[in-house]
C-alpha cells in the first residue's frame, strides 16, 4: 500500500477511536474509565495552562470520561468565568477563555473531578511599564527515566514548582523532548511506544479497509499518549504545568528520533512503516503541545507544513524557530547547509523587517532546538552557575545560516 493511500486514511477517519479487544478492553474505552483507574480519579492530564494574553487563556485537560465538563476561573478581583463543553474520553481537549481582565490572577477549578492539582495563572499587562519585569524560563529534554530516579533536591521540576507557586515566573518555554518515545525505561520498565507499536506493522501494511486501519492507528496513538500521561503526571511537573503559561516546540525524541528520509538500507515497506509511525507521533504531538497555542484541524492535520511559531507578549517578540522538522515537511530536499528552510527564512525576514510584526517590540527572544552559538569555556567559568559540558552530539546551525540569522537580528535591533 502506498504512503499516499495512508494519507487518505488519516484525513478521512481520524475520529474513529475503537480499540482491538486483545490489547485494551473495549468496555473501558467506551465508558472512558482506564483499566487501572476509577471514576473519581478521572483527570488523566492537566490542567495544563497554555498561551495566556492580556484577555485570553487556553487550558488543556484530558479526562477518562466522555461527557460535559466545566472549567471555572475565579479572579483575585472576584470575577468568575465558566466554560462548559463536551469532552471525549482519553483525548486532550482545549478550553479557550476570552474576555478576561488584564493583570489578574485566576484560580482554575475543574468541576466534578477529585484528583485535582492546585492551578492558577495571571493574565498579562499590555505594556512593560516602569520597572516591571517579564520573567520566563526555558527547559528541554524531559527524560522520564531520569525524573523517576532524581532526588527532590536535584529535581529541576521541583525548583520550577517552587518558583511558580511563589509567583516568580510569568511564562515557561519548552524547547523539545517532552517525551522520549524511544527510551527503553520511560514507562516503568515496559517497552516504549515505538517498540510496542511494531506488533501492528504487518497488519497496517496489509490492511485494505479504512476502519481496520484506524483501529490499529488509534492503538498506536494510545501507546504514545501513555508517554505524555506519565511525563506530565510526574508530581512536580504537573504542578508546574498547572501554575504558569506554557508554550512548546517539539524535537527528535517527541517522534522517537525517526528520520523519515529514506536511507540506503531501507526497503519501501520499512520506509512506509516509519512514515506511518512518525505521523501518529505527530498527531499526538499536536494534541498535547501544538494545541497549547493554536487550534488544530485534526481531520486535516497532514496539511500542517510547519512547526515554527511566534508570539508578542508584553511588547516582547518570541520566535520559536524550528530546526528539526523543516526537512521532514519540505517537498524538496533541503540543501546540506540548511536547517531552517526557505519558508521559515521568509517568515523570519518579514517579522524582523522595518515594518514587520516585531517592529514595535522592545526586545526579541529567539528560541530553538539547536544552539546558535557556543560560549567559550573561559566565559562559562565566569558565570554565576555551574554549567556542564554539552554532549558531543549537540550540533550548531550551519555557519551560513548562523551568520544570516545573527545579521537579521542585528538589523532588527538597529532599525528599532
Amino acid at each position: 500500500m502506498s504512503f499516499e493511500g495512508i494519507d487518505t486514511y488519516f484525513t478521512e477517519f481520524d475520529e474513529i477511536g475503537v480499540s482491538p479487544t486483545n490489547f485494551r478492553d473495549l468496555e473501558d474505552l467506551d465508558t472512558g474509565i482506564p483499566s487501572s483507574g476509577t471514576v473519581e480519579d478521572s483527570i488523566l492530564v492537566g490542567p495544563v495552562i497554555g498561551k495566556v494574553t492580556e484577555t485570553t487563556a487556553r487550558i488543556l485537560i484530558e479526562v477518562a470520561i466522555t461527557g460535559p465538563l466545566t472549567i471555572k476561573l475565579k479572579g483575585d478581583n472576584g470575577k468568575i468565568k465558566k466554560l462548559k463543553k463536551e469532552v471525549r474520553a482519553r483525548r486532550p481537549t482545549i478550553f479557550k477563555f476570552s474576555g478576561l481582565d488584564e493583570a489578574v490572577r485566576y484560580r482554575v477549578r475543574v468541576s466534578g473531578q477529585h484528583n485535582q492539582v492546585r492551578s492558577s495563572f495571571r493574565t498579562l499587562e499590555r505594556r512593560l511599564a516602569g520597572n516591571s519585569e517579564f520573567r520566563f524560563a526555558a527547559v528541554s529534554c524531559n527524560k522520564q527515566s531520569l525524573n523517576q530516579n532524581t532526588s527532590e533536591a536535584k529535581d529541576l521540576w521541583n525548583d520550577l514548582a517552587s518558583r511558580t507557586q511563589g509567583k516568580e515566573l510569568d511564562y515557561l518555554f519548552h524547547l523539545g523532548n517532552q517525551v522520549y518515545l524511544n527510551d527503553s525505561v520511560s514507562l516503568n520498565g515496559s517497552d516504549n511506544a515505538y517498540i510496542r507499536s511494531r506488533i501492528y506493522k504487518e497488519s497496517i501494511l496489509k490492511v485494505k479497509d479504512y476502519e481496520s486501519m484506524m483501529i490499529y492507528l488509534e492503538e498506536i496513538r494510545e501507546y504514545i499518549r501513555d508517554h505524555y500521561r506519565q511525563a506530565w503526571n510526574h508530581p512536580t511537573t504537573r504542578r508546574v504545568l498547572a501554575s504558569v503559561p506554557n508554550l512548546m516546540l517539539g524535537s527528535d525524541h517527541d517522534f522517537a528520533h525517526i528520520d523519515c528520509k529514506k536511507t540506503a538500507d531501507q526497503d519501501d515497506e520499512s520506509q512506509n512503516w516509519e512514515r506511518i509511525w512518525h505521523n501518529q507521533a505527530r498527531y499526538v504531538y499536536y494534541e498535547y503541545q501544538r494545541q497549547l497555542w493554536t487550534d488544530v484541524d485534526f481531520e486535516n492535520y497532514m496539511q500542517i507544513k510547519q512547526d515554527f511559531h511566534h508570539h508578542i507578549l508584553r511588547e516582547i517578540g518570541f520566535i520559536f524557530m524550528d530546526t528539526k522538522f523543516v526537512a521532514r515537511y519540505s517537498e524538496t530536499e533541503l540543501p546540506i547547509d540548511s536547517k531552517i528552510g526557505t519558508e521559515q527564512w521568509g517568515e523570519l525576514s518579514r517579522m524582523l523587517s522595518l515594518k514587520g510584526r516585531f517592529s514595535n517590540c522592545k526586545s526579541v527572544v529567539l528560541l530553538t532546538q539547536d544552539p546558535v552559538v557556543f560560549l567559550s569555556k573561559k566565559l562559562v567559568k565566569k558565570t554565576k552557575f555551574p554549567v556542564s559540558t554539552l554532549p558531543g552530539n549537540t550540533t550548531l546551525l550551519p555557519s551560513v545560516e548562523r551568520m544570516h540569522l545573527i545579521n537579521l537580528l542585528k538589523e532588527w535591533k538597529r532599525a528599532s
